[in-house]
């Protein structure tokens, strides 16, 4: 977790985040999933997104969570598309 605050330090530190806070509300958070082992990640964080109480009990994990969730897990759809476009131009 430490090297992914680091990573979006420049992100967090627009939300006045510290990368310390992140590493301590993630512990938190690690306590809050274990109960809810079966509910995918994303659903969870979902969920969390939802409930202004949820957000503001994780408001330092907040900006990392809407980055998962708008990263991509794969670059295949992006492939598709261009594979795509290729085809109709050379038809």
């Amino acid at each position: 977790m430490r090297v992914l605050a680091t990573f979006y330090k420049e992100l967090l530190a627009k939300a006045g985040i510290l990368v310390d806070d992140v590493i301590s509300e993630y512990n938190q958070y690690k306590m809050f999933a274990q109960g809810r082992a079966a509910v995918p990640m994303r659903e969870l964080f979902m969920s969390i997104l939802q409930s202004e109480e949820r957000q503001e009990q994780f408001k330092s994990l907040v900006p990392l969570m809407k980055v998962y969730l708008i990263l991509p897990i794969s670059t295949a759809v992006c492939e598709r598309g261009f594979s795509t476009m290729k085809r109709v131009k050379t038809d």
